[in-house]
């Protein structure tokens, strides 16, 4: 078991010590409300729960602001199952600030007791009197969440939106009900809608797609679900082709993703927002393909996607790499006569590039190390 550095401890004794002096200034209880929530996560760390309930406490009264404490002081007490005592120091931070939280985890309190009923009633309460605060659905929606009270979750959420008057808020919690829920075409729904409001958010949908791609049994049903709402969102047709040629391509399905990349290519031209189209350059997602298809020992995929780069944006600025990235899927194919015919064509194509020498040095190379033709190279 690890025990917190001793010296943090003996400074921690003395910081209280002061912090009784009636001449100890406000800053001074914040910087001892700093060394206290400290050693409450060293305690923490080392499995002392009860000690780190008890410095978290602590730091919550030297400094009543300090929502950090409040919240180590809230998880340690709910693993302790000790409702009294969060009770209790609910009750008295009450007294000292104002903060929607407090009620909401009042609440808490009476559901972890099991009176579902008056803790659903409190919460109403809460939102009854902050009718207008984006932060008391959000805290209110997160306690229902955590308990998994996820219908009433969508409804306090669903709510907000309408007094708010905001189609996108709550967006991502949303979600993350829908995902927990199994409920693909809803998880969905949310993502699209979201980026018909903020098509400039593409790359952060995407990533957030990915990441729920990887979890165990997701792939299928988010790409069934997107395949679906092409019909319903022809505005954001362009970026659910995105999302599905990334979702085909993690299920090694290289035909299905790069017809889907191919059709990025083809309608992000037609999108109209500049913080789209700032990110965007012909034939970008399709050399990618055929980057990460090479990577993934795909010769043929890879020709394939290169192919189309340098024949159908040839104008474009990855018809140089894709000239090369043939080179490499000759090399894989050991076909190095097609691989150094290809390197000329560069050459005669980028006389002026940088990577002119480099392609020269490489078929010094294979004239060298593969074929043993020390004269040519």
């Amino acid at each position: 078991m690890k025990w917190p550095n001793k010296k943090l401890v003996y400074t921690l004794i003395f910081a209280a010590f002061l912090s009784s002096h009636p001449g100890f200034s406000q800053s001074k209880r914040h910087n001892n409300a700093v060394m206290l929530r400290q050693a409450a996560t060293m305690y923490e760390r080392a499995g002392q729960y009860s000690l780190a309930a008890d410095y978290y406490i602590r730091a919550c009264h030297e400094n009543p602001g300090d929502v950090s404490s409040y919240l180590g002081a809230k998880r340690m007490l709910d693993r302790l199952q000790d409702y009294d005592r969060l009770e209790e120091l609910i009750l008295n931070l009450q007294k000292r600030r104002r903060d929607a939280r407090y009620s909401v985890d009042l609440a808490l309190v009476q559901f972890k007791r099991g009176n579902e009923e008056k803790a659903l009633e409190k919460w109403r309460q809460v939102l009854e009197e902050n009718p207008k605060s984006h932060n008391a659905y959000s805290l209110v929606g997160q306690a229902m969440i955590e308990n998994r009270l996820y219908e009433d979750a969508v409804k306090v959420y669903r709510k907000g939106r309408t007094v708010l008057k905001s189609s996108t808020a709550f967006t991502f919690e949303l979600a993350a009900i829908y995902k927990a829920l199994n409920q693909y075409e809803e998880l969905v729904q949310e993502y699209a809608n979201y980026l018909t409001a903020n098509p400039g958010q593409y790359n952060f949908i995407e990533s957030e797609i990915q990441r729920l791609a990887r979890e165990e049994g997701t792939l299928k049903p988010l790409i069934n679900e997107l395949q679906r709402a092409m019909k319903r969102h022809k505005n954001v047709e362009w970026a659910l082709h995105l999302f599905l040629g990334d979702l085909y391509m993690m299920d090694k399905n290289y035909e299905k993703s790069l017809h889907h990349y191919l059709q990025v290519e083809k309608k992000i031209v037609e999108v109209d927002d500049k913080r789209v189209k700032g990110g965007y350059k012909k034939g970008k997602y399709v050399y990618n393909f055929g980057d990460t298809a090479l990577q993934a020992n795909k010769p043929d995929e890879a020709e394939k996607a290169f192919q189309i780069v340098i024949h159908e944006f040839a104008d474009g600025p990855y018809r140089a790499k894709a000239e090369l990235g043939l080179t490499q899927v000759y090399l894989q194919r050991q076909a190095y006569e097609q691989a150094i015919q290809s390197l000329e064509r560069f050459i005669d194509n980028n006389k002026k590039s940088l990577d002119s020498r480099r392609a020269l040095m490489m078929i010094g190379d294979i004239n060298f190390e593969n074929l043993f033709r020390i004269d040519r190279a």
